[in-house]
C-alpha cells in the first residue's frame, strides 16, 4: 500500500485507517463485500462494500474523520476525493481551472455546496456541459445549473430588465460571438 490511506482493487480506491498507510494488507474479495487484513487476519484494517464501478472511491466516515483529525490539511484532499467520486468529470474541470491559475480550493468547496444544493446529476451535467463548451469557469458551472433549474420550472426565469426611457431609441445589432473567439485566436 502506498503513502495515501486507500488500497486499489479491481479498478477502485477503498479507504483503510490513515494508521496503515504504507503497510502491507492482504485484500480478501467476495461478491458483495471487500476486506482489508493487516498483520492480524482476526482484526481486519477496514471492510467495504464491494463495487464493481470503475475509477470510483469508495470511504467510510470514520476514515475520514480519523484522517481529518491526525492532519490539518486533510480536509482540502477529502473534499477533493468526495467530489470527485461523485463527479468524476470534476477532476477535469479541476485540472483545467489549475492551468489557469484558479483557487482550486475555493472551487471545490463551491462544487460541493453545489452537490448539496442541487444534487450530483445536475452538478455531473453542468460540469460535462461546460467542459464541451470550452469554457471551464466556476461561473459557467453555476450558470448551466441555474439554466438548467429554470428550463425544468424548479426555479422561475428572472423578469426581463425593462430598458430606461433614455435608451428606448437605440436598436443594437447582435454579432456571432465566434468572431470574438477568432480574435482571441481560440478554435473550437
Amino acid at each position: 500500500m502506498g503513502k495515501q490511506p486507500y488500497v486499489w482493487f479491481d479498478g477502485n480506491e477503498y479507504s483503510v485507517p490513515h494508521t496503515r498507510a504504507q503497510a502491507q494488507v492482504e485484500i480478501v474479495a467476495s461478491e458483495k463485500a471487500l476486506i482489508i487484513a493487516g498483520s492480524d487476519p482476526a482484526q481486519p484494517a477496514a471492510s467495504h462494500e464491494r463495487s464493481y464501478g470503475r475509477r470510483e472511491i469508495i470511504e467510510t466516515a470514520e476514515h475520514l474523520e480519523a484522517l481529518r483529525r491526525s492532519k490539518p490539511g486533510a480536509k482540502k484532499a477529502s473534499g477533493q476525493h468526495r467530489l470527485i467520486s461523485v463527479v468524476p468529470n470534476a477532476q477535469a474541470f479541476i485540472e483545467q481551472l489549475g492551468l489557469r491559475g484558479e483557487n482550486i480550493g475555493g472551487a471545490i468547496s463551491s462544487l460541493l455546496r453545489c452537490l448539496e444544493t442541487h444534487g450530483a446529476d445536475a452538478v455531473k451535467r453542468a460540469v460535462a456541459e461546460v467542459l464541451a463548451s470550452g469554457s471551464c469557469t466556476l461561473r459557467a458551472v453555476h450558470f448551466a445549473l441555474r439554466r438548467h433549474e429554470v428550463a425544468a420550472g424548479v426555479i422561475p426565469d428572472a423578469e426581463p430588465a425593462s430598458t430606461p426611457e433614455r435608451f428606448a431609441h437605440l436598436n443594437v445589432t447582435h454579432h456571432d460571438m465566434s468572431t470574438y473567439d477568432r480574435i482571441a485566436g481560440i478554435e473550437k
